[in-house]
């Protein structure tokens, strides 16, 4: 069973054994848990087999990304393992790959286990940011897919006691849709002078699917630089504009040229934003370091 009681509930669900503990009770307490990688709490899932998953909505050709920070404690290394999954759900909510399989998914064990695992977890005190090791796993949703899973699964090797456990902190599930953008729309060359204190125009497309206009300005990041500002106000510097010529109107902003995070002999730049609603956005576009001759 769940120990609903001491789960955090949130948009997250559980399964068998977990339960939230605060990082007071200290290596060397009465019951020892490990301080926390961040904040106070960290996910405790023990005994027999236990999950923690969370959904959120998304659309086929999404990427998703999941990642979490996981500990085995001193002790207990020889009899767990633990996975990180990705499921993609259509929507009856059916697992779109089929029965348990996932999307995506990485493991993580100690040697002592035997196998292979994408990561290794040896026994730990818990008394140091470092005992924690980062787990990531990425994919994309496909078609069909309406929503998608994270799922933090302990598993509890046959045959030893019954008292293995993992402890997790920090786990995030996110979803970035992809979008078409296009810097310097009424050039082929999208040269960019990195030392010029002006600006680049930067396309944001709209398609049968997104509207640009839903775009937050405030969010906009093209390879580190942001939207410039009208003057002294807090207004962006952007506009409506039929750049994609699709019958809807783009939204096209303004970025300070010296603030992009860019190398010599790089040929890509990134946009990252959001929606005003949250919805994170992820486009790319060809570009050239140096002046238009």
């Amino acid at each position: 069973m769940c120990i609903r009681d001491r789960c955090d509930a949130n948009a997250w669900e559980c399964f068998n054994n977990n339960y939230i503990s605060s990082n007071d009770f200290r290596p060397g307490g009465g019951y020892a848990n490990p301080t926390a990688h961040s904040g106070t709490q960290v996910l405790k899932q023990f005994y027999v087999d236990a999950g923690y998953y969370q959904e959120v909505a998304a659309n086929p050709g999404d990427s998703v990304e999941a990642s979490v920070y996981s500990m085995n404690w001193n002790g207990d290394n020889y009899n767990n393992i633990f996975l990180l999954q990705i499921f993609a759900l259509d929507s009856s909510g059916n697992n779109i790959s089929g029965g348990f399989t996932p999307l995506a998914q990485v493991t993580a064990g100690s040697d002592v286990i035997g196998g292979i695992f994408d990561y290794e977890l040896e026994g730990t005190n818990g008394g140091n940011a470092y005992d924690w090791t980062l787990m990531e796993v990425s994919a994309v949703a496909p078609a069909g897919t309406a929503s998608t899973r994270i799922q933090l699964i302990h598993i509890l090797i046959s045959g030893t006691p019954n008292s293995g456990a993992i402890f997790l902190d920090d786990a995030s599930l996110t979803v970035t849709t992809p979008i078409e953008i296009d810097i310097k729309p009424d050039s082929d060359i999208n040269s960019l002078n990195v030392g010029s204190s002006g600006v680049i125009p930067v396309a944001i497309l709209s398609t049968s699917k997104f509207d640009a206009l839903d775009v937050d300005p405030t969010s906009v990041s093209l390879a580190g630089a942001s939207v410039k500002l009208v003057g002294k106000s807090d207004k962006y510097l952007c506009h409506q504009e039929a750049v994609n010529l699709v019958g809807m109107m783009d939204l096209v902003c303004q970025v300070y040229t010296a603030q992009f995070m860019v190398d010599e002999g790089e040929t890509t730049a990134i946009l990252e934003a959001e929606t005003f609603d949250g919805a994170k956005l992820r486009g790319e576009d060809y570009i050239r370091i140096g002046p238009d001759n």
